[in-house]
C-alpha cells in the first residue's frame, strides 16, 4: 500500500472510492424504486468494492488486472441470488442481476483512473437509460401482447411428434409465440401446459376453432 500512496495521493483514491459509490448508487437508486432484489446498498458495496480492489491491483502490479478480472467471475455469484422462478414458473430478477454485474464492471473501470473513470460516468448514464427509459417503451410494447396458459389433453401415436409440431406452428400463425411448454405423460395421453403470448387483436375463438379441428386434440381449456 505504501508503494501505491507513492504514486497516487490518498485523496485521488479516496475520490475513486467515492466516485464508485456514487454511481453505483445512482444505479442501486433506480433498482430500489421499482423494488427489485438489489437495491441501492447493494449496488454501491459491489462498485465500491470492485473499485477498492481495482485500485489495490492495478498500484500492486503496475498494469492491473490480475487481480480485477475475477471480479467478472465472482460477481455472478451474487447476481445469481437476484434470479428466481415465480410460482407461475416465470423466471424474474434477471435485469438486475445484470445491473450487479455492470456496476461491478463501473467499479472496476473507476478503481483504475484517469480515462476509464470518464467512461464509466458515461456507462452509468447509458445504464439507467435502459433501466428507466427503456422499461417503460419495454411495457409499451407489452401492452400490446397478453399472456395466457393453454393446457392441452392430446393422443399419443405414432405420428405424435409431427403433430404436436404441426399444432405449434398453426398457433404461431394464429398470432401467438409459445414463452414455455411443458409436458406430462399420461397411459393414453400427453398432458400439456403452453405459455403463450398473444397479440392484442388474436381472437381467442379462432384458436378454439382451430384447436377443436385439429384430431390430436382431446381436450383444451384457457387458465388466465
Amino acid at each position: 500500500m505504501t508503494s501505491l500512496l507513492q504514486q497516487y495521493p490518498l485523496i485521488e483514491l479516496s475520490g475513486r472510492l467515492l466516485l464508485a459509490g456514487l454511481l453505483g448508487g445512482l444505479v442501486g437508486w433506480e433498482r430500489e424504486r421499482h423494488e427489485r432484489p438489489a437495491g441501492l446498498r447493494t449496488h454501491i458495496l459491489v462498485c465500491v468494492g470492485a473499485a477498492m480492489i481495482a485500485v489495490v491491483d492495478h498500484g500492486s502490479s503496475g498494469v492491473g488486472g490480475r487481480i480485477a478480472a475475477q471480479i467478472v467471475t465472482g460477481i455472478g455469484f451474487l447476481g445469481a441470488g437476484c434470479i428466481m422462478r415465480d410460482t407461475s414458473g416465470l423466471v424474474r430478477g434477471l435485469t438486475t442481476a445484470a445491473s450487479v454485474w455492470v456496476v461491478a464492471g463501473l467499479g472496476i473501470a473507476v478503481g483504475y483512473g484517469g480515462v476509464n473513470a470518464g467512461l464509466a460516468a458515461v456507462a452509468t448514464g447509458i445504464v439507467l437509460l435502459t433501466l428507466s427509459v427503456l422499461d417503460r417503451l419495454e411495457s409499451t410494447l407489452n401492452r400490446e401482447r397478453k399472456r395466457q396458459e393453454l393446457n392441452l389433453v392430446l393422443a399419443t401415436g405414432d405420428n405424435a411428434l409431427m403433430e404436436m409440431r404441426t399444432l405449434l406452428q398453426g398457433l404461431r400463425e394464429h398470432g401467438t409465440r409459445t414463452r414455455d411448454i411443458n409436458f406430462t405423460q399420461a397411459p393414453d395421453s400427453l398432458i400439456v401446459r403452453l405459455e403463450l403470448v398473444m397479440k392484442r387483436n388474436t381472437r381467442r375463438d379462432d384458436l378454439d376453432e382451430f384447436l377443436k379441428n385439429q384430431t390430436q386434440v382431446i381436450h383444451f381449456h384457457w387458465t388466465e
